[in-house]
């Protein structure tokens, strides 16, 4: 089996009856990346909740993911590609089409199974009806050596870090990115983006939040003054939450309330100012909904005039939703709460 164009794998379109095997490929090669020491609590968790059937099912019918498999002569699925359209990066000039996954089998890996698959997501980005940066990116571990080495003989750049949290543990993680625009704009949009920024550092711990920041950071953006002591009950009480850093500065956060199956609410979702604009308040809603996937309603509540910005992200407008609001004028005045 010498290359991917030898007639013993073909590569199609993924289909709901892969995700079983769309599951059971990316555990083993999650665990054969990540445990290279041997398998963590940590990393056990995160393929039983990532890489789940039910999760790939879920991902498949979703309209801005598309996904490639590659199949072995006798029908086995050796390796898939990922693609999620109108994502917002960790590195704000590179939005666009986003590899979540490119996973190949070991035994398969080297005969240009990966390349073929990166050729498909990139061909389907180049298509996606959404394209906000015409870019295609993806994140590595700094571990992954071969992908290190990988990703830039495909035409892909470092553009920064980030950090990857998986249940407290931190990974940090390249940013490759790689312009999709028309070669004429190309050397455009390779001059005005940096090669390197500093890492957006994500963590879903609040082990060491400075709660007085953070109270800072909500008066800024601004939602409000909320106290020091709430924020800490709060962000301690939800179920998931994301905190960005840059410099060791707190510059985004938001988090959901959840019971864990049947209801998700995502809150308190704040930017800088000088980060609003930079897709980065879309990407923290995004990755709260992706740790909300399986639950029967993810609900929120808008500001009064951003409800296009949910509609984007597949939130729907609920025609019974009722409050009951501690400070009932103060929701009238903000155009949350309806005068009956």
């Amino acid at each position: 089996m010498a290359g991917v164009n030898d007639a013993c794998v073909q590569i199609r379109r993924a289909t709901a009856d892969d995700a079983a095997c769309l599951s059971a490929v990316a555990t083993q090669v999650f665990l054969e990346t990540y445990a290279t020491q041997g398998v963590r609590p940590d990393l056990a968790q995160e393929a039983k909740d990532q890489y789940a059937e039910p999760v790939f099912a879920q991902r498949l019918a979703l309209p801005d993911v598309e996904m490639f498999v590659a199949v072995a002569e006798g029908g086995g699925l050796v390796g898939f590609v990922d693609v999620q359209h109108g994502r917002a990066c960790p590195v704000p000039a590179w939005a666009g089409s986003e590899v979540l996954r490119l996973y190949v089998l070991r035994a398969f890996q080297g005969r240009g199974l990966g390349r073929a698959l990166l050729q498909r997501a990139e061909q389907a980005a180049r298509g996606a009806p959404v394209q906000p940066a015409g870019a295609l990116w993806l994140t590595a571990w700094v571990g992954n050596g071969r992908a290190l080495r990988f990703y830039p003989q495909a035409g892909f750049r470092d553009v920064g870090r980030t950090t990857y949290v998986i249940h407290g543990v931190g990974y940090e993680n390249v940013v490759f990115a790689k312009t999709l625009r028309a070669e004429a704009g190309a050397a455009a949009v390779a001059d005005a983006v940096p090669t390197h920024v500093d890492a957006l550092v994500w963590s879903s711990t609040v082990a060491d939040v400075d709660w007085h920041e953070l109270a800072s950071l909500y008066r800024r953006a601004p939602l409000g003054n909320k106290s020091a002591a709430d924020l800490q009950t709060v962000f301690g009480h939800s179920r998931y939450r994301w905190l960005v850093r840059q410099r060791g500065q707190l510059v985004a956060a938001g988090r959901a309330l959840a019971d864990g199956g049947d209801c998700s609410y995502i809150c308190d979702v704040a930017v800088l100012p000088e980060w609003q604009g930079t897709g980065l308040g879309r990407q923290i809603v995004q990755r709260l909904v992706d740790d909300s996937r399986g639950y029967r309603k993810i609900i929120l509540y808008s500001v009064p005039g951003k409800e296009g910005f949910y509609r984007k992200l597949g939130f729907g407008h609920m025609l019974t939703a009722m409050a009951i609001f501690r400070d009932r004028d103060a929701a009238i005045a903000r155009g949350h709460l309806a005068v009956d």
